[in-house]
């Protein structure tokens, strides 16, 4: 039984930090033995890397609040979960029963016809002798959350919509590397006493992964130079991000809530944005005046692209 006080609530969250810094660099250890064996661009371990370090931790720290007894009670959040991430804390008390679960989060990227027409029109000016200097494959015009669409602001760049049906993703050998993961990922829960059994937490990642992933070479072929990703769809923009590297085209991500988003630091980490990116459009010089307080600093392979933050500035009142 917990004791509230305040002395013991921060030993516990001090506890509970340390444990999930241990989990992540015993996962950082796993994906470095993995890649011996298969490279960054077709790594699946990489690909889902956040995945199965949300995974483990949040049960990890669910299982413990349950036999502490300070899980909340509220039903919405203690109820059994269907989709992603498969295991709430219903699920833990009372079983989790794998065939009910409905696995993914879905691949595919759809354009509206409208879209497609829009950019039709929007290009055809470069059919009839506008020049251009760059060509974007990427996902949507809009890049951030105002009215600045690529079409209108930078027309020097020619944009060619990503538009894909599900299960465009696949890896070489992937049963190989699953059963890689099972055993890398057993030996990790094995190591921090997990106390939920390795069998079903590995049989959760393994239907996650091949709900979306199948075995094969990635055909998906780019019609631009550059790959510009979205932010906030870590799992679809990494899935891109491998097609692009196999092409050796450099990937542009967007930093998505700076240092103060769900993961510590993660443009910065080597495992959040900066992981298959070869730039970064960030907000302008803060990011980086600040950069000593951070514990990842900004990779010298990524160069970081700074925005003067115009919408931004709209919304801002000191």
């Amino acid at each position: 039984m917990f004791k509230f006080s305040l002395d013991s609530l921060s030993t516990h969250i001090a506890a509970e930090n340390e444990s999930s810094l241990e989990i992540y660099n015993d996962l950082v250890a796993a994906y470095n033995k993995s890649l011996r064996t298969y490279p960054k661009d077709i790594n699946i371990i990489g690909v889902y890397f956040i995945d199965i370090l949300k995974l483990l931790s949040h049960t990890y720290f669910k299982a413990k609040e349950i036999s502490l007894e300070i899980a909340p009670h509220y039903k919405y959040i203690t109820r059994k979960l269907d989709t992603w991430p498969y295991i709430g804390y219903e699920d833990i008390k009372n079983g989790c029963d794998i065939e009910s679960k409905k696995f993914g989060k879905g691949s595919s990227i759809k354009q509206s016809k409208l879209r497609l027409f829009l950019q039709d029109i929007v290009n055809a000016q470069y059919l009839l002798g506008r020049g251009f200097s760059k060509r974007l494959s990427l996902v949507s015009p809009k890049i951030d959350s105002g009215s600045n669409l690529l079409w209108l602001k930078a027309a020097d760049f020619k944009t060619s919509l990503i538009n894909l049906q599900s299960g465009w993703f696949s890896v070489p050998q992937l049963g190989d590397q699953l059963g890689l993961l099972n055993n890398l990922v057993s030996d990790i829960m094995e190591n921090h006493h997990h106390p939920i059994s390795p069998k079903l937490i590995t049989s959760l990642l393994e239907n996650h992964i091949k709900a979306d992933c199948s075995e094969g070479d990635l055909n998906l072929k780019f019609e631009g130079d550059i790959l510009l990703l979205r932010s906030g769809v870590e799992l679809q923009n990494r899935m891109l991000s491998i097609a692009a590297i196999q092409q050796e085209l450099p990937v542009i991500n967007i930093m998505h809530g700076e240092a103060y988003g769900v993961y510590d630091e993660p443009i910065f980490s080597d495992f959040g944005e900066h992981m298959y990116s070869s730039g970064i459009l960030g907000y302008g010089d803060g990011a980086l005046a600040a950069q000593d307080t951070y514990t990842f600093g900004l990779k010298s392979h990524v160069k970081y692209i700074k925005s003067n933050g115009v919408n931004s500035l709209c919304y801002y009142r000191p």
